[in-house]
């Protein structure tokens, strides 16, 4: 009966799992969907077991779940835009500025430091995915040391698998894309005034620390729209002000 029951402890775990793991082996269409968020199955963490190798493997998925939950309600992507500032008497100025998807000026410090915590996140997912397909081997073979509680444990084998895939194709693609948005936000802080004029007129634009600000894309603003907004990420500035450690945008 103890046999029976290791076996089918097994089989259940590696059933439920497979499928999981060869979804990364899949491209096509799949890959292009909006992913969804990964979650407990019955949407809460299992309780602990007492046996180390199982309870690690569940507290290493439940921190990567939380982790990537948060990066998915932080992440906000940031780029340096010409805005076109339509004034009172109908002339046109051209300024700089960090906005949002939406094209509202934001406060550069904030940037800056949301995307560093963002990138450092990214980092640790994809260290704890390196580590998660041998967690996932152990906690299934682990299984059977529960009993009859492991039928019900062997549902959360696919979790490892889902997590994996995830991290090891989306983070790395998103660490770029922050990194590179980062280098951009630090090139603009550091060549252009306040105001989102040039420091030095003599500058290449087209090249401030590998940055092309010529070819930057175009908001149109009313001047009260863009003083006000100006004025807005200055004061987030203000209390965002420091150093950062920016070294990690520079990181291969």
């Amino acid at each position: 009966m103890k046999n029976f029951i290791k076996i089918s402890v097994c089989i259940l775990a590696l059933a439920v799992a497979m499928p999981a793991m060869a979804q990364k082996k899949k491209g096509g269409d799949k890959e292009k969907k909006e992913k969804k968020e990964i979650v407990w199955p019955g949407g809460t963490k299992p309780a602990a077991t007492g046996n180390a190798s199982i309870d690690k493997y569940i507290n290493t998925c439940d921190t990567m779940i939380n982790k990537l939950k948060y990066i998915g309600e932080s992440v906000t992507f940031y780029h340096v835009a010409t805005i076109r500032v339509t004034n009172a008497d109908g002339t046109v100025t051209e300024k700089r500025a960090v906005v949002d998807e939406n094209g509202t000026i934001r406060s550069k410090n904030l940037a800056l430091k949301q995307t560093l915590e963002l990138i450092k996140t990214c980092t640790e997912l994809t260290v704890s995915s390196a580590n998660l397909a041998l967690l996932t081997a152990t906690y299934t073979t682990s299984l059977p040391s529960l009993g009859l509680n492991g039928i019900k444990y062997g549902k959360y084998a696919k979790i490892g698998g889902q997590l994996t895939g995830r991290c090891t194709t989306e983070m790395v693609d998103l660490m770029k894309r922050l990194r590179q948005q980062g280098k951009e936000i630090r090139a603009f802080k550091k060549s252009f005034s306040e105001a989102g004029e040039l420091s030095d007129p003599s500058m290449d634009i087209s090249n401030i620390d590998g940055i092309d600000f010529s070819a930057t894309p175009v908001v149109e603003k009313s001047n009260e729209d863009f003083e006000r907004e100006l004025a807005e990420a200055a004061q987030v500035d203000q209390d965002n002000s420091g150093d950062v450690d920016d070294s990690l945008f520079d990181e291969a």
